[in-house]
């Protein structure tokens, strides 16, 4: 090791300057900004337009805050936390990626958001090839209760209700609907 003679010094590049920033303008919560930065993957908001004179009902409408022009994706995730039935919820990208979610305990976000876009995919392909139409949602019932899985866009939205406790799909859909219309 003494004979050993040190290698010439790396040269550092650093390329982040060179990339532009698809989600720039677009509001985070500060602590999905921590989260993005510590796992490169933006939590972009899902903005809202105000369209009055279209009469359009978007999450403002639907969460019973109708002033409100953007949502983050923890807005939303704790929005439909707070429904009735609701024991938890999760927003992935259509990677598997986590992009905002509270569960109980043991529970993982992580899990469910990596596991979304394959449990709604094969059950799209297989609904084709029984000719049942275009998925729009999976309801699973398990032992911990019912679980909404929604291809929202380009989103994913997992809903888990409490045992026992019926989900409020209709309002999910709906809510699932707003966010694929953001997110086409």
């Amino acid at each position: 090791m003494a004979r050993r003679h040190p290698g010439a010094a790396q040269k550092k590049v650093t390329i982040a300057a060179q990339i532009p920033d698809i989600f720039a303008g677009m509001a985070k919560a500060p602590e999905a900004a921590a989260a993005a930065a510590a796992v490169a993957a933006p939590a972009a908001a899902i903005p809202v337009a105000a369209s009055a004179a279209a009469g359009a009902s978007g999450l403002g409408e639907i969460f019973g805050q109708p002033g409100k022009m953007e949502w983050s994706p923890q807005d939303i995730t704790r929005n439909i936390c707070a429904l009735k039935g609701v024991a938890g919820s999760v927003l992935a990208m259509s990677d598997g990626l986590l992009m905002a979610g509270q569960l109980p305990a043991p529970m993982r976000t992580e899990t469910v958001a990596a596991f979304m876009p394959q449990i709604v995919g094969r059950v799209s392909q297989y609904a084709g090839e029984m000719q049942l139409g275009p998925v729009t949602g999976v309801l699973v019932a398990a032992g911990r209760g019912q679980c909404a899985l929604y291809k929202a866009g380009k989103l994913y939205l997992a809903v888990l209700g409490h045992p026992g406790e019926a989900l409020p799909e209709g309002m999910l859909g709906r809510i699932a609907a707003e966010i694929a219309r953001r997110n086409p």
